[in-house]
């Protein structure tokens, strides 16, 4: 079906009778003397300076048509047909995992997708993700409107598709619930062209927060917080139940008015593996209604330290909350040494010694050590250790100096080494000390273990399962045809610049025969 983008331009076709007006004055003769009159005697008189009327220059035709063919083109003259591209954009945030009449919103979507592809013949299907807009699906292969495909284990937020993926050429298709904000921002501002929705419940509640860290009156405790969310529209009772290692241990009343977040707080041993915190009974979204937090990292690490390293520092290390220094409780994950290098494969820190001097440069101090502890060390508290000349420090990355002298450096392993004389009663009695012998072991790990926190959460919105209006996509069309439109616009300059060369070519051949005469 021939189809005009901007008709208005056809309106311009009406220059074309002033072409052919224009071409029928043409310029005053020219006098060339003769010696005969009476061979012109049929011919009228003109005043001076008229010009002459006559039928018009048979160029005008050409000239009329490539007219014709620019203004054409700026009409945007096109070809339809049925079976064009077709792009849908599948919504799997977390909401369309909510179940309604035995099945999930992302099921029934896909289901409803596969009915209006068979109604629409497209000469390509490609579905995409909108929380990955990268991830791309043939929509001729059955498997790619099927659940699984597009199931996530965690929550993802939506990314808006950048545009050089919304082609122009292609018809957008959107299949959502239209619960989340940022989707129903999207497609009102996008190319859609049709959209399926699917889901009507509103009521759901989830476990957004879970997390622990040591008790620090009671090492060998942790507290907890566990925070539920009621997102739906009515009051919702509720019951919390906990468990540690996969054993019940207690459960909880809760009563939420709607947008409500009720935080609750308890204690259990520090050294639980797993804790888990689920609601009972179920709603629409069981993929939110739990959380497990692994307590691994509130665990106390076993240190084995060097007899021979001073005794503040191994006062130091016994006293740190998240330590065990006792060699009979286990294999070591974390080793100290004095004087001579570590093992190799295991965390550790390196303690250099040796004859000291004072320092009196200032102190530098690197961005990770500041974001490790919060300390200020004085120079005057300070003596070092010559550094070995073994040619070990390839790699190594300074955290502390007294000027252009390291005293402290992290190198693989990961290692830490350092040439301060931690035996120095200038440092050992300031409160200092102790935060950086807890830098030093947090460094060596990786990781804070110090004062950890295991932490489990999801965003509070992500559990909105309620439809929002989408006055933007619920007007768009629905037309089950499909079509793909190939511009005439380009053939049409085409044409019409060969004709104005040709045009060119004629003038430039008359006024040429014009000088020969």
């Amino acid at each position: 079906m021939f189809v005009l983008g901007a008709p208005l331009w056809l309106a311009a076709l009406a220059v074309l009778p002033v072409i052919r007006w224009l071409h029928r004055w043409q310029a005053p003769l020219i006098e060339v003397p003769t010696g005969a009159v009476f061979l012109w005697r049929e011919a009228s008189g003109l005043r001076p300076g008229a010009s002459a009327k006559r039928p018009p220059d048979p160029a005008w035709r050409l000239r009329a048509l490539i007219t014709a063919l620019v203004i054409l083109a700026l009409a945007d003259p096109g070809w339809e047909q049925a079976g064009g591209r077709i792009t849908v954009w599948i919504d799997d945030t977390l909401s369309m995992l909510a179940e309604e009449d035995s099945e999930s919103r992302l099921t029934a979507g896909l289901a409803r997708l596969a009915d209006a592809l068979d109604e629409a013949p497209a000469s390509s299907v490609i579905l995409r993700s909108l929380t990955d807009p990268a991830l791309a699906l043939d929509g001729g292969d059955p498997d790619a409107l099927r659940a699984p495909a597009w199931q996530s284990a965690d929550a993802v937020r939506p990314s808006p598709p950048p545009a050089a993926i919304m082609q122009t050429d292609t018809s957008h298709w959107l299949v959502s619930d239209g619960a989340d904000r940022r989707i129903a921002d999207w497609a009102a501002r996008a190319p859609i062209s049709r959209s399926l929705l699917v889901g009507a419940a509103t009521e759901n509640a989830s476990v957004v927060r879970l997390a622990a860290r040591r008790n620090p009156d009671e090492p060998t405790m942790a507290r907890v917080l566990v925070v539920v969310a009621n997102r739906g529209e009515q009051q919702q009772l509720r019951r919390l139940q906990l468990e540690t290692d996969g054993k019940a241990a207690s459960s909880y009343e809760l009563e939420m008015a709607p947008g409500e977040a009720p935080p609750l707080r308890m204690e259990i041993p520090v050294g639980t593996g797993r804790l888990s915190a689920r609601l009972e009974p179920g709603d629409a979204l069981p993929a939110d209604d739990g959380l497990t937090l692994d307590m691994t990292p509130l665990h106390a690490v076993r240190a084995r330290i060097d007899p021979v390293c001073p005794g503040d520092l191994q006062r130091a290390l016994a006293h740190h909350p998240g330590l065990v220094t006792r060699a009979s409780d286990g294999p070591a994950a974390l080793q100290v040494t004095c004087g001579k290098r570590a093992a190799p494969g295991m965390p550790g820190i390196v303690l250099h010694t040796g004859a000291t001097e004072p320092v009196t440069a200032p102190l530098l101090q690197a961005a990770v050590l500041a974001e490790t502890a919060e300390f200020r060390l004085q120079p005057d508290w300070i003596a070092a250790a010559a550094w070995p000349d073994d040619g070990a420090s390839n790699g190594y990355e300074t955290l502390l100096a007294a000027g252009e002298r390291p005293l402290l450096r992290r190198g693989p392993g990961p290692l830490v080494e350092t040439v301060i004389d931690m035996a120095n009663p200038a440092l050992t009695g300031q409160p200092e000390y102790a935060a950086l012998v807890g830098a030093l072991v947090d460094l060596a790990l990786g990781r804070p273990v110090l004062d950890p926190v295991a932490l489990a959460e999801r965003p509070a919105a992500e559990s909105d399962i309620a439809p929002l209006a989408l006055p933007a996509i619920a007007s768009a069309a629905a037309s089950a045809t499909v079509s793909e439109r190939r511009s005439l616009t380009s053939p049409l300059l085409a044409a019409a610049l060969a004709l104005l060369l040709l045009d060119g070519l004629r003038l430039q051949r008359s006024a040429r025969e014009t000088r020969l005469g």
